[in-house]
């Protein structure tokens, strides 16, 4: 797997990989997962297309996003696409629809793009699957249904609000794997000493 980092329309993959399976994939869940498969499944030379920041977090910082980069390329790793690539989102966020769809045939040589049935780019979101339809054509863009787990549609943001709630067990079955926090361990009011053994503070 070859990881492109801050991705511009600068910049061009090396190799002819027309397979390009797009999206935020925060958390890497179960419907995300799902969606990988499905292009694994189609072409087994693709490459997941992502963004160096989601547009959620870019935003609004105070944003709680349940994976790191770092995170999200082990979880990429079992899928075994041939290039990992992060786009640079502050490059593309005023891109046009037809602007980032160029974009991704011209950088990426992208011609077979696979995305959840609700992605949007483009300035103010205003690109979605039908416009891919439109400029790939109809037969090049594939998407598959929403994803559902105890007749839930599972999402970035139903997991966090499980997370939010304390059900761990259930944000654990959303994402198929052991959900973890990963931070700075910071100072704090040293409580721990006072109940007979230490604990340790996150910044996340």
């Amino acid at each position: 797997m070859r990881i492109y980092e801050n991705f511009t329309s600068d910049n061009f993959i090396d190799d002819d990989i027309t397979a390009v399976c797009i999206g935020g994939f925060d958390g890497v869940h179960l419907g995300h997962q799902e969606l990988l498969k499905f292009t694994k499944e189609a072409s087994n030379l693709f490459q997941i297309v992502t963004f160096d920041i989601l547009p959620k977090k870019y935003f609004n910082n105070e944003h709680k996003l349940l994976t790191t980069n770092n995170e999200k390329i082990e979880l990429f790793k079992k899928f075994e696409p041939s290039n990992l690539v992060f786009i640079n989102f502050e490059h593309v966020m005023k891109f046009s629809p037809k602007t980032f769809c160029e974009m991704l045939k011209n950088n990426m040589k992208a011609k077979n793009i696979y995305v959840g049935n609700d992605f949007k780019f483009g300035t103010n979101r205003e690109g979605d699957v039908d416009y891919l339809k439109k400029y790939f054509g109809e037969y090049s863009v594939h998407t598959i249904e929403d994803y559902e787990h105890n007749n839930e549609k599972i999402s970035s943001t139903l997991i966090r609000s499980f997370l939010s709630e304390g059900l761990v067990e259930h944000a654990r079955e959303a994402l198929g794997y052991e959900y973890s926090l990963t931070g700075t361990v910071i100072k704090g009011d040293q409580r721990g000493s006072q109940i007979g053994f230490p604990t340790a503070n996150l910044n996340i």
